[in-house]
Formats: structure tokens, C-alpha cells, sequence
């Protein structure tokens, strides 16, 4: 009995002071440190997809820029996000069926709150067409493309203009599995225009032949998106924003920008 006693203290001494080396393990970041958030909630399954470089590409050193920030958001509150890749639709599906808690990065539309949530702004980005080396075309407003084909690929939220004259049969799209096969259907005049994020084209797309015509289309932001469906989404929801903004204050969101921007 007195060897189970003893024994039993021991391993409760042991347990105790595990969780207090847990709870004051610090992380060195540059010259400053702070503490290490401890991981008690339960993780989650978020999805993304490849081909959208410097953003999310399995190929990407942590999976891409939005990758690293979505995890590290949630992990400065204590939850450990988990990532898969899927084709953009699929990933889609996979929120609404619920085997993932959320998919990112996205564009805010009309159609998509009517079922999600909108995380805080992960990182803002500027649209512009892109046409082949060659074209003739050139915009003053977008009802100068009328006629014209479209290459978005499949799960890509296109910019409202745009969809508004989609909507109405001005202008027809056609939509491949990723940007890159938009940027070789340009080169070969199969489509007419892309709309492209600038960091994007700058990351992917500088070896292809092709240029960017007429003004900037409308300021947008890549955003997390949870389903409204979910009762778990409002609570993450919170939890992801305030984890966002800690590492936009400690300076990790801004480490993370800069080293995914640096282009090939």
C-alpha cells in the first residue's frame, strides 16, 4: 500500500508539474518571447485548394501564405487547425456536407452569406484583366468586354461586375480546374481574358505571355469562410478573429507576409 501510495504521488507530482511547464514554455521569436498558447479545444478540418500561389498550393512551404496565417490564428487561441487540399468545388461540398469546419481563402459574395460566415480580412488583394501578349482587346468599363470569353476556373468566386454581365449573357465563361490552365488557354487564344489577383500573376504567372489592359478592377479581401449551418462556426468565428488580430499585434502575421512575397 505504501509503495501504491508513493508510486501514485509520484505520477500525480509528475502530471502537475508537466502541465505548469506547459503552461509557462515561452517561444523565442526574434529578440522577444511570449508565451506559448496551450492547445485544449478541440481541433478542427479546414480545406483549401492548389494553384493559387502565394496564397494555398500544397507545393508551398507550409502550404502558402494563407495557410500558415489561418493556422497560426487559431493556434494563438489554443485550437490546432488542421489543412487539407481538395479541388476548389470539391472543398466546397466537403463544408456543406460538414466534413470540414470552414474553407478559405475567398472573396466575399452576395450568394456565398447567404450561407457563411466572414472571418475578418486575411490579406487584401487588387483584380486586373490579363489578356494574351497579343490581344487587341482593352476596357474602359467591363460592358467593353461584352462578347468576350471569360476563364475562371471551377470554385472561383469571379468579381460582381463581371458576374452581373455573366448573369446576363454578355459575357460567356468558361471554367478549367485551375488558374494555370486559364493562363495556357490565353497563350493559345482559346479564352479571351482572366481576372487576376496582381500578387498572383506576379508569383505565377511573370514566365507567361500575357499583359494586364484597362484599370484595376474593384479592391477586394481573401476571407475564412465557416458555414452558417454549423453551430460550432460562431464560436470559431470569434476564436480565428482574435487569434488573427494577436498575431497581427505580436508581428507573426506580418513575418509570415513577407516571406511567402518573396517572388520567384
Amino acid at each position: 500500500m505504501y509503495f501504491f501510495h508513493c508510486s501514485l504521488t509520484r505520477h500525480l507530482f509528475f502530471i502537475t508539474g508537466l502541465i505548469s511547464l506547459l503552461l509557462i514554455t515561452m517561444i523565442v521569436s526574434g529578440d522577444k518571447a511570449q508565451a506559448a498558447p496551450v492547445l485544449f479545444k478541440n481541433p478542427i478540418t479546414l480545406v483549401t485548394g492548389n494553384h493559387y500561389a502565394p496564397f494555398a498550393d500544397s507545393s508551398l512551404s507550409g502550404g502558402g501564405m494563407s495557410v500558415e496565417v489561418v493556422k497560426a490564428a487559431f493556434n494563438a487561441v489554443g485550437r490546432r487547425a488542421y489543412v487539407a487540399f481538395m479541388p476548389w468545388r470539391r472543398g466546397f461540398i466537403g463544408v456543406q456536407r460538414r466534413s470540414y469546419a470552414g474553407t478559405f481563402p475567398h472573396f466575399r459574395s452576395a450568394e456565398l452569406a447567404e450561407e457563411f460566415y466572414f472571418s475578418d480580412s486575411l490579406y487584401p488583394i487588387q483584380q486586373r484583366i490579363y489578356v494574351s501578349a497579343g490581344s487587341k482587346i482593352d476596357f474602359n468599363t467591363l460592358d467593353d468586354l461584352t462578347s468576350y470569353r471569360l476563364c475562371s476556373p471551377i470554385g472561383h468566386t469571379i468579381d460582381k461586375g463581371l458576374q452581373k454581365r455573366i448573369d446576363t449573357a454578355a459575357i460567356s465563361v468558361i471554367s478549367p480546374s485551375s488558374t494555370k490552365l486559364c493562363a495556357k488557354m490565353l497563350e493559345k487564344n482559346r479564352v479571351d481574358f482572366m481576372a487576376l489577383d496582381e500578387t498572383v500573376y506576379r508569383y505565377m504567372f511573370k514566365g507567361f505571355k500575357l499583359k494586364a489592359v484597362g484599370r484595376p478592377l474593384q479592391r477586394a479581401d481573401l476571407f475564412l469562410l465557416l458555414p452558417k449551418q454549423d453551430p460550432e462556426s460562431k464560436t470559431l468565428l470569434q476564436e480565428f478573429n482574435a487569434g488573427l488580430a494577436v498575431i497581427k499585434k505580436s508581428g507573426q502575421f506580418d513575418k509570415i507576409v513577407k516571406r511567402h512575397l518573396k517572388y520567384p
